[in-house]
């Protein structure tokens, strides 16, 4: 896995970090988590875990916090407030919330795709290099 932390102009850098872990609840996701955590570990940082939802809200809340728990389990120092939004287009809800934690940075983990899905899906993790202020931290 490679880690990438893309900063766009202009985008001021913290005295002390706050991250934002974006997640879709993909089971992938532990395994990224578990490899970027000892990078930041030893930060006095902030953690957020975001994960955005359709649907309803109260199951996204269990998997939220089950998947909290576990990281919790595997790193006892580990604490997160956790954060649900619910929105059909992620890469705007990410916006709207990046729009209001201007000093937050966030943290992706990449997902595999097919090559069908490389040439006709797009990046969320692309859009979000481009089009913020916020240091974007994409595990890959």
């Amino acid at each position: 896995m490679t880690p990438v932390l893309a900063i766009p102009t202009g985008a001021p850098l913290p005295e002390r970090w706050s991250f934002t872990i974006s997640t879709a609840l993909h089971p992938d996701d532990e395994k990224f988590f578990r490899k970027w955590y000892p990078l930041v570990q030893g930060l006095e940082a902030e953690f957020s875990l975001l994960h955005i939802y359709e649907g309803f809200a109260h199951k996204a809340e269990d998997r939220l916090a089950e998947f909290s728990s576990q990281l919790e389990d595997a790193f006892p120092d580990w604490r997160a407030r956790l954060e649900l939004r619910a929105g059909e287009k992620p890469e705007q809800v990410l916006n709207g919330y990046l729009g209001e934690h201007p000093e937050r940075c966030l943290v992706m983990f990449y997902q595999k795709k097919s090559f069908f899905a490389y040439l006709f899906n797009q990046s969320h993790s692309l859009q979000m290099a481009y089009h913020t202020r916020n240091p974007l931290w994409i595990m890959k």
